[in-house]
């Protein structure tokens, strides 16, 4: 049963991929988003699992961690740090965030208030015991939703 629920889950994510990629008639590329509402800086104040990573292996994530979202890059900062742990482009679309990264892409439902991000993924966000036992960080997404929620700073 467990197997069964993994394939429907990565197909389900192999086909919000393939709409992603087929909703901008002009190709994958990536546009920027002038008005995006996620624009700024957000600290992590809690998460579902800690600690975790962010696909591709970019350092435990926890609470102080800041995401930078410009215009159309997403900056991820450890607590401290003045360089970030990973930089990764985006693209915003409805209530989708699509992370991509060489030839992958992420996918990463949020909620927006006026302080509040929540992030939600099973397959950007991984739990480090999962990474420590071997298993692939590319696998597709995890059985569970993953949820951050980062306040504006």
């Amino acid at each position: 049963m467990k197997s069964y629920l993994n394939k429907v889950n990565v197909f389900i994510s192999l086909f919000l991929l393939f709409m992603v990629g087929c909703s901008d008639s002009k190709g994958l590329h990536l546009k920027s988003n002038p008005t995006s509402p996620l624009k700024g800086e957000w600290v992590v104040v809690r998460q579902t699992i800690s600690p975790l990573v962010i696909v591709p292996l970019c350092k435990p994530i926890q609470a102080g961690t800041t995401f930078h979202f410009s215009e159309d890059t997403l900056n991820v900062y450890l607590e401290g740090s003045r360089t970030p742990c990973d930089v990764f482009p985006y693209k915003v679309s409805d209530k989708i965030i699509s992370i991509i990264k060489d030839d992958m892409i992420w996918l990463c439902g949020y909620e927006l208030s006026q302080n509040t991000l929540n992030l939600v993924s099973g397959n950007f966000f991984r739990p480090i015991e999962a990474v420590k036992s071997g298993l692939e960080s590319n696998q597709g997404p995890t059985q569970n939703q993953i949820e951050v929620i980062l306040k504006k700073k």
